[in-house]
């Protein structure tokens, strides 16, 4: 019976060790799962607020800022122009951008596009004092995504990071004034770049 002892442990050693290696696997696998998922969110919709965001307003305005993109995403889930553009100022300008010109942007995506879907994380609302009109700074990281009309293929239509949205209180209702520009890439003129984001 001593005998077969050594052959036992021989087993139970590589039963063990077939258990870790299937263990290191299964981490490794779950580790590159949740990397592929950070850089994966077309279809995370919604408006938040990051945990660790720098929150320099008082949580009713913030409140009614997340509200404001809130209806501009039910606006874009029934394709309502008319309810996405109440969320941009009458003064808005971007470049060469304004108001009307946009619209005229959001219905061509409305043509080409379908089963849209878009996330805003924000990570800094900043309101600037008690100027009238009230106004703020949102810095948000997001995306834009829909399904094209003419391949059936998902298609990411925008997306920023650290993107700052000028915001300003109009009639009772938070509206995007503009947004800062990101920095163009050298083979790519400013002058060549879509409005971004488009909210």
């Amino acid at each position: 019976m001593e005998s077969g002892m050594p052959g036992e442990q021989c087993k139970e050693r590589r039963s063990r060790r077939s258990g870790m290696r299937m263990a290191i696997i299964g981490m490794c696998l779950g580790v590159i799962n949740l990397q592929a998922c950070q850089h994966y969110i077309p279809d995370f919709d919604g408006t938040y607020v990051a945990n660790s965001a720098d929150i320099q307003a008082d949580r009713k305005t913030v409140n009614d800022i997340v509200s404001a993109f809130k209806q501009a995403e039910a606006a874009l889930q029934r394709r309502d122009i008319d309810g996405i553009m109440e969320l941009y100022s009458d003064s808005y300008r971007s470049h060469n951008f304004d108001k009307p010109t946009l619209r005229k942007v959001w219905a061509n995506l409305f043509q080409e596009n379908r089963d849209f879907s878009t996330t805003h994380v924000f990570t800094q609302v900043k309101v600037e004092g008690q100027s009238t009109p009230q106004t703020a700074q949102i810095v948000c990281t997001g995306s834009l995504w829909a399904v094209s009309n003419k391949t059936n293929a998902r298609v990411n239509l925008d997306s920023w990071f650290g993107e700052i949205h000028y915001m300003v209180l109009e009639i009772g209702k938070w509206r995007i004034r503009g947004h800062a520009w990101e920095v163009p890439e050298e083979k790519q003129p400013q002058v060549a770049r879509p409005p971004h984001p488009f909210f």
